[in-house]
């Protein structure tokens, strides 16, 4: 559905070229897969789009994206550290690194085109648009996507602990108003912690990353 919606016949050639070689597939067999899409698309009667179908994705989403754009078009081993799962709460992006993990476990090498394929059929379109987000062909300058990779993690991690910081006030206002002291100071202690290590963050920098 992307690549059929490139309507400049010649930047749509370079994708499919693209496409294709991620994918290790004949050219002609994606091309031939764009035509029936287009096809069968075209036998449709047109869509009347609402402004209550127009899904407007927030920074978080859109920096889970960017991650997931990132480690499948260099190295997806990366979304199986261990605290990679904390990064994402979104519900298709965690879906969809649900599913990856779920692949790795039975298939010793990683695939595109596999996973792609055993993929559930709500995530299908969603996948294809985020591995096809930004031109592939960037992504062959491994040292600028290793830099981009982590500015991305760290932004999410930001955005993270200051969603954690959040819930910490509450249970401070909270435990103020029980006068449970104890669990109080419990929790001020986790508060500062995270905020030390916001601030560290934070002074390292985002300023490089795309997504704003």
């Amino acid at each position: 559905p992307v690549l059929a919606s490139i309507s400049d016949r010649i930047v749509q050639a370079h994708y499919i070229e693209l496409v294709a070689r991620k994918l290790g597939s004949p050219i002609e067999a994606v091309s031939g897969e764009i035509t029936k899409f287009a096809t069968q698309r075209s036998q449709q009667k047109p869509e009347v789009v609402t402004s209550a179908k127009i899904a407007v994705k927030d920074r978080r989403q859109l920096l889970e994206e960017r991650l997931l754009n990132l480690a499948f078009g260099s190295d997806p081993d990366v979304l199986l550290e261990n605290n990679i799962d904390a990064l994402f709460a979104t519900p298709i992006t965690s879906r969809i690194l649900m599913e990856y993990k779920k692949f790795r476990q039975e298939h010793k090498e990683f695939n595109l085109n596999e996973f792609a394929s055993d993929l559930p059929k709500e995530l299908v379109d969603a996948f294809a648009e985020i591995v096809l987000k930004e031109a592939w062909d960037s992504l062959e300058d491994t040292d600028s996507s290793d830099k981009e990779l982590s500015l991305v993690t760290r932004a999410l991690e930001i955005l993270k602990i200051r969603r954690d910081l959040e819930v910490l006030g509450v249970k401070i206002r909270h435990y103020e108003e029980a006068r449970q002291k104890d669990k109080l100071r419990q929790v001020q202690v986790k508060f500062g912690q995270l905020s030390q290590k916001l601030s560290n963050l934070e002074e390292k920098g985002i300023e490089s990353i795309i997504l704003h």
